[in-house]
């Protein structure tokens, strides 16, 4: 105990302040420095100590308090210098230093291990670089996010996000802005969506969410909202669930859209689509189209009693049909590439296809049939389609109004002998008559006897007429190509100067028709007959040959400056034994404007007379252009 007090004991040592000579400004220059010092040392710790706190996660916390320990030894190192300059403690002074010793060397092994995290820590010149970068990059994704969020609402694609554990749920405000509502006035959760869902599509709409979430199969259903206002919105939802390690659905997100105008459309078109396949269904022709594989897409009721085959229903690739079909003599079965809806689908327009359709159990039926290729607003070939309208009735009427036309030919060419015959006699006999008597025959007798044969001539001439009326028929071949000049040239060549009476010609452009030359030669010559015939006597004959075109079709004229026609009577002229003036005034039958008539019908046009009838007569008829 004697010798741990003699080594804690100052008695043996002088104070430190002797060596200074205890010169004041020795002494104070020692303890100010001192002091000073120890001070810099006991307010640093004090820095570290909270750096160490507030930033814990620098992972220098076991470092950063080591050198605390040793800066506050430090510290006390230069307190006890100014402490020894009075009190001679040097044994306790250099216990001191030996813990600040012992503190130093732990700090200084400390020191290197740190060295490679200090080196990694960026310096202000690359925080600032790297802060710039971060900058730039987190401007480019907000930009990134403005135009997904432009393109978003630009398509109006509401966006949800489904936490399925917990049943919340996000809906962006588009969402909501398809029902009506704004954010904040409905609740974030599953129920809300449930909740609005049209009791009619309710259970179907959850069952193929529950579907997608079950067997991961595509999730796209379409059903009715219910909206803020309290009506219906058609609603299209997508969605895509994530699963967990175990194959779980813990969260699903997707989009919606409102597609309640096209939904409308939709079912306007499905209303019109119905619309338009009852008319067809209703329609006395027979309508059959067909896809562009050939498969058959409609089969009106039409067309399948035409078929005798009932309402069954007729499979797409079912052609059996064409076995029931044949040419237009009845007899030549209609070959597959001779049926118009397969003509069709090879790109031909058929404009007119006789055929007849002779079913087992069924009489035989014939048929014009009309067929074109289907073509979308691509311009792309989509399919085909024929319409085939009955023509038995009227082909059994044709043939029975041929037999009719030569059993009346025959009868009025014999009818016309046997009448012509006794109206020679009765001219012949006139004249026998007139020499027989010679001088004896007075005037009066005389007169008889003309009056006599004159109408016998007239009988004569209108028997000749009626016979050429009864019997006009041109060429039985197609329509051809005809020149009306060319058929003009040929009645001039049959009239005489004497009937001509010097008349004067004149000729507009007259393009070619479709027709037959013979029947327009005859309408040409009663045309300038009547032109020459009625006209003042005083009077030179003008005649004009007019022609015009109108779209495909050709308007000839014969206009001349004659006595002309009241308008109240020019339908009347057309038909036969008209006449508006008597023999006397000038003659004719009433024959030759009824022939006019009845040969551009046949043609297949129409012939009318033009203008107020103060300035001559123009005759019009209008024909297919050559």
């Amino acid at each position: 105990m004697d010798g741990l007090f003699q080594i804690f004991s100052t008695e043996n040592f002088m104070p430190h302040g002797h060596c200074y000579l205890w010169f004041p400004h020795i002494l104070w220059l020692h303890i100010v420095s001192d002091t000073l010092i120890a001070a810099a040392y006991f307010a640093i710790p004090l820095a570290l100590f909270r750096l160490a706190r507030q930033r814990p996660d620098f992972g220098l916390n076991r470092s950063i308090y080591l050198f605390v320990s040793f800066i506050v030894l430090c510290g006390l190192t230069h307190v006890m210098e100014i402490y020894t300059i009075w009190e001679p403690v040097y044994f306790q002074q250099g216990l001191l230093k030996v813990l600040t010793a012992f503190v130093s060397v732990a700090t200084a092994v400390a020191v290197w291990p740190l060295l490679p995290k200090l080196l990694a820590t960026p310096s202000t010149a690359q925080l600032e670089t790297a802060n710039a970068e971060l900058a730039s990059a987190y401007a480019a994704l907000k930009t990134s996010e403005d135009r997904l969020e432009l393109a978003v609402n630009a398509g109006g694609v509401g966006l949800w996000d489904w936490d399925i554990e917990t049943g919340e749920v996000w809906y962006s405000d588009l969402w909501l802005d398809h029902l009506g509502y704004k954010p904040g006035e409905v609740e974030n959760h599953y129920a809300t969506w449930e909740a609005h869902l049209l009791a009619e599509d309710k259970a179907r709409a959850i069952a193929e969410i529950n579907a997608h979430l079950e067997t991961g199969a595509a999730y796209s259903s379409q059903f009715r909202m219910r909206t803020k206002s309290g009506g219906y919105v058609w609603v299209e939802a997508f969605g895509v669930a994530n699963l967990d390690a175990n194959g779980r659905a813990y969260r699903m997100a997707g989009t919606l859209i409102d597609i309640t105008e096209k939904k409308q459309r939709e079912l306007e078109d499905e209303k019109n689509r119905l619309f338009l396949q009852s008319v067809l269904e209703n329609v006395q022709d027979g309508i059959v189209a067909c896809n562009e594989k050939g498969e058959l897409t409609l089969f009106n009721f039409a067309a399948r009693q035409f078929h005798g085959i009932g309402l069954r229903d007729i499979h797409p690739t079912e052609w059996s049909f064409a076995k029931d079909l044949f040419e237009s003599d009845g007899e030549t079965a209609l070959s597959i590439h001779r049926v118009p809806l397969h003509r069709a689908m090879r790109g031909e327009i058929v404009e007119s296809q006789e055929m007849v359709i002779a079913p087992d159990n069924l009489a035989a039926r014939r048929f014009v049939v009309k067929a074109k290729p289907l073509i979308n607003t691509k311009g792309l070939q989509i399919g085909a389609v024929a319409a085939m309208h009955e023509i038995t009735v009227e082909r059994e009427r044709e043939e029975a109004l041929k037999r009719s036309n030569v059993e009346l030919e025959q009868f009025a060419r014999v009818t016309s002998h046997d009448l012509q015959e006794p109206l020679r006699k009765l001219i012949t006999f006139s004249e026998f008559l007139k020499e027989d008597l010679g001088d004896d025959l007075n005037e009066r007798v005389r007169s008889d006897i003309d009056a006599i044969s004159a109408s016998a001539e007239r009988m004569k001439q209108l028997v000749s007429d009626l016979l050429e009326l009864s019997r006009l028929k041109g060429n039985e071949g197609p329509p051809e190509s005809v020149s009306p000049r060319a058929c003009i040239d040929d009645v001039m060549e049959r009239l005489s100067e004497e009937s001509l009476k010097g008349a004067q010609f004149s000729y507009e452009d007259l393009p070619d028709i479709r027709g037959d030359r013979t029947l327009l030669t005859q309408v040409y010559q009663n045309l300038i007959v009547n032109a020459l015939k009625f006209i003042p006597a005083n009077r030179r004959p003008e005649i004009a040959f007019t022609a015009r075109m109108e779209g495909r079709v050709v308007v000839l004229g014969v206009k001349d400056n004659g006595i002309g026609i009241d308008p109240a009577q020019r339908d009347y002229v057309f038909q036969p034994l008209s006449r508006l003036h008597g023999r006397d005034d000038y003659e004719g039958t009433g024959i030759g404007l009824a022939i006019c008539k009845k040969a551009v019908e046949r043609m297949g046009g129409r012939i009318w007379i033009d203008g107020d009838g103060n300035e001559g007569t123009h005759f019009q008829f209008e024909l297919k252009a050559g």
